[in-house]
């Protein structure tokens, strides 16, 4: 049962939560669950509307565009080095070349960052090698078909999230990552780049939540002001924003991450989040007899 208490709050320790946060993108995991199952239509698998989506094989094209007109990021790799100016000119006749689509030629070696894509397609001879460059590529929790056989890549235990602003209901901003080592290195860079202030950034199960102000210094900043967006942690796709109320102090423990529900407080309540696609799901209300007033300042979330 979820218990929610209330109190004082300090700032959020963002700049940890951001070193955390990048070393935890950096881990590389090889294990899989559920081979042998049918192969139904790969982007079909995920909760998600959108995200990043790698097709690796000859003859593959039709579901590669299928992905990209659905509004996914495709990344399509051909090992028929002399089909590639003919599929970058139709991406490029579609609008999309290197923006939506890019196209690369070769075998051997998948041209992709660690951890980064949400769903994968090997067609035809997965070599071994091809097998291990397709699992690197493919973050945890990410949907995968080697062939005909349809997996789904595993969280790696050890890793930790950071549901509440201080990492946890304690208020004790140290991580229990056991995975993340230095070297620190930069896995993405994506949108927002700038953003307004005050911040404040949750994370849990591969979903980072970060929630904007109302000042903006720049320009380039404006379009984030007073605004929810929940990222895909492990390659920078947002998933989905709505707008907050205009003057909401995001800055304070107010906002808790648990697995598929976001809680997020305010002046007039604690909404409860579908942390899928945004939607508010519930309400939590307190009566001013009993607290002393509507206004949140504290939330920690025990149990599950």
């Amino acid at each position: 049962m979820n218990t929610v208490r209330m109190d004082c709050c300090r700032n959020l320790c963002f700049r940890r939560f951001l070193i955390r946060c990048v070393a935890l993108l950096c881990l590389q995991v090889l294990s899989l669950s559920g081979l042998g199952e049918p192969a139904p239509s790969i982007v079909s698998q995920l909760k998600q509307c959108k995200g990043i989506a790698a097709f690796v094989g000859a003859d593959i094209r039709e579901e590669a565009w299928a992905a990209a007109e659905d509004g996914w990021t495709v990344y399509l790799q051909t090992p028929r080095m002399e089909e590639v100016p003919a599929l970058r000119r139709m991406a490029a006749d579609k609008g999309w070349l290197n923006t939506r689509v890019f196209i690369e030629g070769g075998v051997g070696e998948l041209y992709l960052a660690d951890n980064v894509a949400d769903r994968l397609v090997i067609r035809g001879e997965v070599t071994p090698e091809m097998r291990k460059e397709g699992m690197r590529g493919l973050r945890p929790g990410g949907v995968g078909r080697l062939g005909e056989a349809l997996f789904t890549k595993e969280i790696p235990e050890g890793a930790d999230d950071w549901t509440h602003h201080y990492h946890g209901p304690d208020n004790n901003p140290q991580s229990l990552d056991t995975l993340a080592r230095a070297p620190y290195l930069t896995h993405y860079v994506a949108e927002p780049r700038y953003a307004p202030a005050p911040q404040a950034v949750v994370s849990a199960q591969g979903r980072n939540f970060m929630a904007f102000g109302n000042v903006a210094w720049h320009e380039r900043e404006e379009p984030w002001l007073n605004t929810l967006v929940c990222q895909n942690a492990w390659n920078g796709t947002i998933l989905w924003t709505r707008p907050l109320e205009s003057g909401i102090m995001v800055d304070r423990c107010t906002m808790i991450a648990s697995g598929d529900r976001l809680y997020l407080a305010d002046h007039r309540s604690c909404q409860v989040i579908n942390a899928v696609n945004g939607e508010t799901v519930d309400e939590i209300i307190l009566e001013a007899p009993d607290s002393g007033g509507r206004f949140w300042k504290w939330a920690a979330l025990e149990g599950e």
